[in-house]
């Protein structure tokens, strides 16, 4: 788990009073898989609307995937996703 993830679960109350800890692996790793795959819907979100600039020609699409790039980047390291 990363340190962002198990800060964000600290906050959200998941770790509160050792509820983690009472938690089964097959819990603990569901949680950590939503996490993760919320991480990526929302990258793919971002993917799909540089979709849309690239396919109707507009002309901001370069400069729109040269950010995405970036955000994309930062985003998966920033949440410790590799994918």
């Amino acid at each position: 788990m990363t340190e962002r993830l198990e800060y964000l679960m600290y906050k959200s109350g998941l770790t509160a009073s050792g509820s983690w800890d009472e938690m089964d692996s097959y819990d603990q790793e569901a949680i950590l898989k939503f996490a993760e795959l919320i991480v990526a819907d929302s990258i793919e979100a971002l993917e799909q609307r540089y979709k849309t600039f690239k396919g109707s020609g507009n002309e901001y699409a370069r400069g729109f995937k040269s950010g995405l790039d970036a955000a994309t980047r930062t985003v998966k390291v920033h949440f410790g996703v590799d994918k």
